[in-house]
């Protein structure tokens, strides 16, 4: 498999991309991009538009990632591979985003986990 050149990953479907970022809307979109390519960075949003709340799994290993949330992504991430430089919560969702950020630090040293606070509008 060849790998495509470094990038950035930005999950949100609301929000857009900071300038460098690869934009996913979904789960499955993230999941693609961070399988052929080498993101070195990524930051997830968790809760993404309801009607993207749908059970999926992974197209070659049918491992069942659940519903198409940042959560999705993280337990990819923790069964596959992690950006290199870390990954960044930035959920407006208290309680999720905690949730994220617990997940993060039993795999990923504290220097490699960020989170940028948003509010919901």
């Amino acid at each position: 498999m060849e790998i495509n050149n470094k990038m950035l990953l930005w999950l949100d479907d609301m929000r857009p991309a900071p300038n460098g970022y690869t934009r996913a809307r979904t789960a499955k979109e993230a999941i693609n991009i961070l399988y052929n390519n080498d993101v070195t960075f990524a930051s997830l949003d968790h809760d993404l538009a309801p009607d993207q709340y749908n059970v999926f799994t992974r197209f070659d290993d049918d491992s069942d990632y659940g519903e198409d949330t940042g959560m999705a992504v993280l337990k990819w991430m923790k069964n596959n591979k992690w950006p290199k430089d870390g990954v960044e919560i930035h959920s407006a969702n208290i309680p999720k985003r905690l949730e994220m950020v617990n997940f993060c630090k039993k795999y990923l040293p504290d220097d490699k986990v960020f989170v940028k606070i948003f509010t919901r509008a």
